[in-house]
């Protein structure tokens, strides 16, 4: 017997044992009980804001086939979330979530929902109460007027009234791009003093920017030195790609541009990568001081280029 022969064999049935062995303790058991549904309990003397994170069941619909009735089956796999945060990356599936705001409060207690990333395509929140009938529905999205939000922020917020006991939440998020739901509770007044200071903050950082852009543009203009130009568009890509990774370019720019705000963060981050690629090619000089450095960065540029003529 060839002892090699043998040796790779044995190595490859180990192999496939070990591979099986994983998929088995990876893969969900269709026959394993369901879950309860994470918790939250809010009191009178609970600190907002209330960070939902990972306390949430899921399940990815990989065929976007379910609604809010089929979901609802007993026959639904749900999964817990065993990360930090619930950011499942780029995906074409729609995922659910599901969780149980307990109120402890002895009366209807008013709170808003914050979904803080705001280029998701469609987002979807049902509430029912402990009898599980349906008290609220929210259809929301970056496809959809900004007009048309119940609270009129960069972010997806949703107002709640949560009945004293058990208030479930269902939650339905889908995109193009990456699946996030970092969930976080508020009452009105905490989310209205924690806006304005964000909007303080992000107000200031978008005055300096512009001010850069401002004052370089008009430097170009005077001493007719490209690099000031390369250094203007890299400026102010990567501004417009933080307004509307913020969602304030939505929010004030182009409310009722649908279309447009699809595409408008691959279009700015394009723009700011070409810009600096080439800046660094016209500062350095690099087509003379290094051919191989010079070819590097043109074909970075022309990269760039094509991805911004086909965003």
């Amino acid at each position: 017997m060839d002892f090699r022969a043998f040796f790779i064999k044995c190595i490859l049935l180990l192999g496939i044992f070990l591979c099986g062995g994983a998929h088995a303790a990876l893969s969900p058991n269709e026959n394993s009980p369901i879950p309860p549904s994470p918790l939250i309990s809010i009191t009178e003397a609970s600190s907002y804001p209330i960070e939902v994170g990972a306390q949430m069941l899921y399940f990815e619909d990989s065929k976007l086939r379910h609604d809010i009735n089929s979901i609802q089956q007993a026959d639904i796999n749900w999964q817990t979330i065993n990360r930090k945060s619930p950011n499942f990356g780029f995906t074409a599936s729609a995922f659910w979530f599901q969780f149980v705001i307990y109120s402890q409060q002895q009366s209807q207690f008013d709170a808003l929902i914050e979904l803080p990333i705001p280029f998701l395509d469609d987002v979807q929140l049902f509430h029912f109460n402990r009898d599980d009938t349906l008290l609220k529905t929210y259809h929301l999205g970056d496809r959809f007027d900004f007009e048309k939000r119940p609270v009129k922020h960069q972010n997806f917020v949703m107002p709640l009234a949560l009945a004293p006991g058990e208030n479930r939440i269902l939650l339905r998020v889908a995109a193009g791009g990456t699946v996030e739901a970092p969930l976080t509770i508020w009452t009105p007044e905490t989310f209205s003093t924690a806006t304005a200071d964000d909007r303080l903050i992000q107000g200031i950082w978008i005055g300096i920017v512009a001010i850069m852009v401002v004052y370089n543009l008009f430097l170009f203009f005077s001493i007719r030195d490209v690099n000031f130009l390369y250094y203007v568009g890299f400026a102010f890509g990567y501004l417009m790609f933080q307004v509307c990774l913020k969602g304030y370019g939505f929010a004030y720019l182009w409310p009722e541009s649908v279309h447009w705000n699809s595409y408008a963060i691959s279009t700015f981050t394009a723009l700011c990568n070409l810009s600096a690629v080439m800046l660094v090619i016209s500062f350095l000089d690099l087509k003379k001081q290094s051919p191989f450095g010079y070819r590097l960065m043109s074909l970075i540029a022309g990269a760039a280029g094509i991805a911004l003529l086909m965003t």
